[in-house]
């Protein structure tokens, strides 16, 4: 019964510990962000046929 109460709080930590923003890393507003910045995509090549012109405008 031990082992399990703890591996059910070790998993518990573990999730908390995922579900949250690492310190020191703003998540920008998208309101504040130019229409430079972004991304569009290539839609005159088809993904299937060149994925990397698709994705890079290349």
């Amino acid at each position: 019964m031990k082992h399990i109460f703890l591996t059910l709080l070790l998993i518990a930590c573990l999730a908390c510990a995922g579900c949250t923003d690492p310190a020191g890393i703003a998540i920008p507003d998208p309101a504040s962000q130019s229409p430079e910045s972004e991304f569009v995509l290539n839609e005159s090549v088809h993904p299937g046929d060149d994925f990397y012109a698709y994705v890079n405008d290349a």
